[in-house]
Parts: C-alpha cells; structure tokens; sequence
C-alpha cells in the first residue's frame, strides 16, 4: 500500500545536489572563500563585515529549490493497528492519500475509522502513543521534520503514581526502593526517543529521590536532616557511579546483595535508529516481583532466597521457584496483610515447584472454605445436635 505513494523512499546524494538552490550555493561559496582569506591573515574589518552579511543571507535562503522536490512526499510510521503518515503538500494531497489508504484496507477486509482518523496542519500537536509529535521546520531549505516531545499529563501521571507508591510508609524499604526504580526506568526507557529528554528526566529523577527520602523520613518518624546523616553514617546514602555519570542516591544491602535506588536516566535514542528486524534490545533487567499490595514483599522473598542459597528447604534436592508464606494471607486486610509479612520475614519457606505445590494439596487455586451447617433432628421429646469440624484451609500464598 505504501509503496504505490513513494512512501519512505530515501535519495541518492546525486539527487541531493541535483535539488540544490544555486542561490544558496553561490554564498556558500563567497563565505568559504572570505574564511580561507581570514585564516591566510589577508582579511581585515570590511572582511569580516562582509563574511557576517554572507552569512546572515545564507540563514535565510532555502537550501533546495521550491520547484524540484524531492518525490518521497509520504513518510509513515507504524504500531499495531495505529499509524500516523506526514506528508509534505497541500490538503487536497493529503486527502487523497487518505482515501486511497482507505480503499486499499477495504480490500483488506479492514476499514478505517472515521471518527479516529483526523487530517491536520503539521503546526498542531498530534498525540500518538504516549508521545506529543509536531512538525518543524527545517532549519536551511524546504521541508518539515517530525519532532517527538513528551506530554507534561504523562509526567504527571508518572510522579501521581509515585507518590501512591512512597505515600505508603508501612511497606517494607525493598519493596518502595525497587518499584520506584522500576518505574523511573521504565517511563525513561520509553521516553528516550523524544527531542532533548534528558532535562524531564533529570528532573524526574530529583522527584524520585526526594519520594524515597520522605518515604523514609516518614517510616523512621524523622526530618529529612536527622534522616540523612544516620543513612550517610550507616552507609545507605552513598555516590554511586555508572560509567562516567555520578548520583547521590539510596543503597540497601539484603544478604549478599546490594540494591540501589536506581535514578540514572538511559542515553538519548533516535526513533529512525530502530531497525524493522527487532534484533534491539530493550530493557534486559528482570522483572521484579510487586505483591507487596497482597501482602507478598520483595523483602521477605530475598530473605528466603539468601536462607536457602538456591536449594528447596524441604526436599533439598532441586532448585527453588515460588516462597511459600506460612500463614494464610488472602482473608486479611490490606494493614493485617502487610504486618502478617513483616511477621513471616524468618518463617516464609523457599521451595521448589513440586513442593509447593504438595503443601497447597496439588493446586495453586484459592479453595473455598468448607463448613457444615449444624443439623438439628426435632421429634417427639428429643432433640440430637451435629457438630461440624473445620478444617484448616491453606490458601495460595
């Protein structure tokens, strides 16, 4: 379908120079000519005067000319099912290229939504997929260029989640450190394709160390002040370095390991550098688990997992997969929930698959509870009553 409109068809440098202003590259020429002059010393004021004049014309002139254009007018990107085409003419152009997509998705078996799709002037922002596009244009000669900025409502959004998150005082530190780094390098990896992001993220990365500090500041019933020295004192407050960057931010040791409040925003990317093959790779960090709001912390499975050094407590045979909770969580509130955990931080078991799932009766599935009404048989001058016995239930952890 593209291809019949020419679609993001790249130009040979013969046909660059042969679309080349011969205004513009006359000054071009005068200005290279009046600087060789000024590094051989035979230059002077007037020299000088002349080459800023040259140069100030050449801002102004377009590069190539208006009359032959370049045949590539269509360029589209593509996602799923949504898709945005830039073209570089009038309305009536752009309209036709809108119909003749549409027929060719008929043909498809697809149709194109009326209400979604909208024809606009490259001025105006267009919201698509999280990112705020608008055309510029070009700095020397004739042409727009897309320009990918981030919305500030999705900055919003991102610090209003983060401050759900750290707004929590009674979950464990783990829990807060590793899903704010987890959020904060996300919405970074996700954002680096836009124009000169690195300022929002510098920002965002103030905002997430300050949530961390008053999370804590509020669990400890301290000041920022009084916080920040015992956490320099105690080593939870340190510079860490990546590479060539240097960050004061939050560490917390579990076991043998160390983890840190993770703010170091990813380099710039460029959204044309992504090639169709999907040999990229994206963020390579595995995913942590986030069932603190079950009342299953992070904390509790690393303290598990450094009990255990790799090998099911049970059968101490095979590897472990799943923390096993000694005491059924789901019945609980959310409060009860959570203090439950902090009470099982020494008791959770780390077991295999086949172990857990001979603890849960061969099912990770929720199990109703099973109770017998008492049966009362009346007739005439006598009474019985049954008694019914509960059995425990051993819900999944």
């Amino acid at each position: 379908m593209v291809k019949g409109l020419n679609a993001n068809r790249t130009q040979s440098k013969r046909e660059q120079n042969s679309r080349r202003n011969p205004e513009y590259r006359g000054l071009d020429q005068k200005i290279s000519r009046l600087r060789k002059r000024l590094r051989e010393g035979e230059g002077d004021k007037t020299t000088i005067k002349e080459l800023k004049e040259l140069e100030r014309q050449r801002r102004h002139t377009p590069y190539f000319t208006k009359e032959d254009r370049h045949p590539c007018k269509v360029k589209y990107v593509r996602y799923a099912d949504d898709f945005v085409i830039l073209v570089a003419g009038d309305k009536q152009e752009t309209e036709s290229i809108r119909n003749k997509v549409k027929e060719r998705l008929s043909e498809m078996g697809l149709r194109l939504s009326d209400n979604k799709t909208k024809v606009t002037h490259w001025n105006h922002n267009v919201q698509f997929l999280g990112y705020q596009i608008q055309g510029k244009m070009r700095a020397r000669g004739i042409g727009v260029r897309a320009v990918l900025s981030i919305p500030l409502e999705k900055k919003r959004k991102i610090e209003d989640a983060m401050k759900q998150v750290s707004g929590y005082y009674h979950i464990p530190e783990v829990d807060v450190m590793v899903e704010l780094s987890t959020m904060y390098r996300g919405w970074c990896n996700y954002y680096r394709y836009a124009k000169a992001p690195q300022r929002v993220f510098s920002k965002l990365s103030s905002f997430t160390w300050w949530r961390y500090a008053h999370f804590l500041a509020r669990k400890q019933k301290s000041s920022i002040k009084a916080l920040l020295m015992r956490e320099k004192k105690s080593g939870g407050h340190v510079e860490i370095k990546k590479g060539q960057r240097k960050r004061k931010t939050f560490q917390l040791n579990v076991g043998k390991k160390t983890l840190i409040l993770d703010i170091f925003p990813p380099k710039t990317e460029q959204i044309k550098a992504i090639t169709n093959r999907q040999s990229w790779q994206v963020d390579l960090k595995p995913l942590a688990p986030m069932n603190w709001q079950s009342g299953r912390s992070l904390a509790t499975r690393l303290e598990a997992l450094e009990r255990a050094n790799g090998i099911c407590e049970r059968c101490k045979e095979r590897p472990i997969v799943h923390v096993h909770h000694t005491v059924p969580l789901r019945a609980k509130s959310f409060l009860a929930r959570v203090m439950s955990d902090r009470d099982q931080r020494y008791t959770a078991e780390a077991l295999c698959k086949e172990c857990h799932l001979e603890e849960h009766g061969g099912s990770f599935a929720p199990r109703k509870q099973k109770s017998n009404r008492n049966a009362g048989c009346h007739e005439s001058g006598s009474s019985s009553v049954g008694t019914a016995s509960l059995k425990p239930d051993f819900e999944r952890r």
